[in-house]
């Protein structure tokens, strides 16, 4: 956690979310470390999933009503890409909805890899805080309420595949339970907790590939529906397995 204060009540700080850990849980941990009392507002110029982790710009007191601004700066990611298993979040931490254990043209992963630049619009997460008829779309995808899915304008100036790997399902099984174990909150954790642990026994002679994808894009870019294009256009169900924020702005993780 980066110490800028403006003032006592005021500033901007970089801070570094973990992976497992909700904006809530690091808005607590980070009032912990500064000591900084309830009564004094804070927010956050740009969300991350609970999954993903990297930077984030925390606004406290009056630096909160430069948000607007600040939730324009353009970012970058390392994102692993998980081919072969799907899910309803378009993460890890969701109910699988496909699978298919199959040869990926490395080629073909490059040249589509490349083509993400091309992308102008996306359509948002059925699992993402988009409003939609005056509520967040998870709200409505949990209920079971079909509702037109809004798509959001994006600008992709970088998408570099750096390298790939061969994993085992029961790896990623045991990585995940790991993972989903740390989040807290109702994100139905014991029930896709048990779909992940039966992976480790039925799933040993399975392996997926993942590939690590850089991209740097425009504010409001999921790299979870990024992950969904590229599973699409490769022809296999793909999550978003890891995602790290290492720019925003000027700022990077170095």
């Amino acid at each position: 956690i980066s110490n800028t204060p403006l003032s006592d009540t005021d500033g901007q700080f970089l801070v570094y979310k973990e992976r497992g850990e909700t904006l809530a849980m690091l808005l607590e941990r980070f009032r912990a470390v500064r000591q900084i009392p309830v009564s004094v507002p804070i927010t956050y110029a740009g969300r991350l999933d609970p999954m993903a982790e990297g930077i984030v710009l925390l606004l406290v007191g009056m630096d909160r009503y430069k948000k607007d601004f600040l939730l324009g700066l353009v970012k970058t990611y390392e994102v692993e890409i998980l081919f072969g298993i799907s899910t309803d979040t378009q993460d890890i931490l969701g109910v699988v909805t496909g699978e298919l254990y199959t040869h990926i043209d490395m080629v073909r992963l490059k040249r589509l890899t490349d083509e993400v630049r091309t992308i102008e619009e996306l359509p948002y997460p059925l699992y993402s805080s988009a409003i939609v008829n005056g509520k967040p779309l998870f709200v409505h995808t949990r209920a079971g309420t079909t509702v037109d899915i809004p798509t959001k304008k994006v600008t992709i100036s970088e998408s570099v595949l750096l390298h790939t790997r061969v994993v085992p399902v029961e790896l990623i099984a045991r990585e995940a339970i790991e993972d989903i174990g740390k989040v807290e909150g109702d994100f139905r954790q014991p029930m896709i907790m048990k779909q992940w642990q039966s992976y480790i026994h039925s799933h040993r002679d399975k392996e997926v590939l993942i590939a690590t994808i850089r991209i740097t894009a425009s504010s409001g870019t999921y790299m979870r529906s990024i992950a969904d294009w590229l599973g699409k256009q490769v022809g296999v169900p793909a999550l978003a397995y890891k995602i790290k924020r290492t720019k925003l702005g000027d700022h990077t993780l170095k």
